[in-house]
């Protein structure tokens, strides 16, 4: 099972919010976090793995640059390789907002390992992860890549958070730091694969 970490603000303590999503799936052990960020000051690798969880990172830039076919590759053999040897157990996958980078990587990773079809994963990961996807670009590359550029979805509208100059995010390596989405009937199985 994948899932989605929230990591909002750089302010909101990170440490707390790992906590929680540790806490939450009583019975089942959350056994591979990815960490998708080029920031390390969130929280510190060490805490996910004295609680015996494998932390990975696979520092992604985010903003105007989707995943390419290699990180997505690294990406989808990992949980892959992982799911295979630790069955039941959960793989947790954040980056800085949890939406587009993760939800790129995710539908992706459905799209090529589950062969769901694409256009009904970006649709359940909004549903999930409201606003889900919400960069156009992002969208197009992953029609393209993993399913039909002919059925790209609209992204939905940029959330009034993004690029505002009082929450202060920065995830680059240098820095301490239409469609409506909502409707998710339809969602399955690609015939074909993609």
């Amino acid at each position: 099972m994948l899932i989605r970490f929230p990591c909002f603000q750089r302010i909101v303590c990170m440490m707390k919010i790992m906590m929680k999503c540790l806490k939450a799936f009583e019975g089942r052990k959350l056994g591979l976090w990815i960490d998708l960020t080029r920031a390390d000051s969130y929280y510190h690798d060490e805490e996910v793995k004295k609680r015996g969880c494998i932390y990975h990172k696979i520092p992604l830039f985010g903003h105007d640059t989707s995943p390419t076919r290699e990180e997505t590759a690294r990406f989808v053999r990992l949980v892959q390789n992982f799911t295979r040897n630790h069955p039941g157990e959960i793989v947790g996958v954040h980056c800085t907002h949890g939406l587009d980078r993760t939800g790129f990587l995710i539908v992706a990773y459905m799209a090529i390992a589950m062969k769901w079809i694409v256009a009904s994963m970006v649709l359940t990961f909004a549903k999930a992860s409201p606003c889900g996807i919400y960069k156009q670009d992002y969208l197009v590359a992953m029609f393209e890549s993993y399913g039909n550029a002919n059925e790209c979805l609209e992204a939905p509208k940029e959330p009034s958070w993004e690029y505002s100059d009082a929450v202060g995010y920065d995830d680059s390596s240098e820095a301490s730091t239409s469609v409506s989405h909502e409707n998710t009937e339809g969602t399955e199985r690609s015939e074909a694969g993609n």
